[in-house]
């Protein structure tokens, strides 16, 4: 049978960052996007509401992307422990 090729390390990170930048860019678009259709619509000088909708998108992308590099870290920290405990239900190797 012929050996599996060994999965990268660097996948979930990878699928992560483009998680981010979809994120990103739907945020902005929606909630930038939103608030300079109010801001015309009130007709103001200042695009409060546009910027308030970017700066919220930038918060609440990157607070995804938080979460997202935790929820990595904590599965990579139980996979390292996993590795770490010695196999249980086989027999004990050690000096005779």
């Amino acid at each position: 049978m012929p050996e599996r090729p060994r999965r990268s390390n660097w996948s979930p990170y990878l699928s992560l960052a483009a998680d981010f930048g979809y994120m990103l860019l739907a945020a902005v678009v929606l909630l930038g996007g939103g608030g300079y259709w109010v801001d015309r619509a009130r007709g103001a000088e200042v695009p409060w509401f546009g910027l308030t909708g970017v700066l919220l998108a930038l918060a609440v992308s990157f607070q995804s992307l938080f979460r997202g590099l935790a929820r990595l870290e904590r599965a990579e920290r139980e996979r390292r422990a996993k590795a770490r405990e010695p196999s249980r239900g086989g027999p004990e190797e050690g000096p005779r």
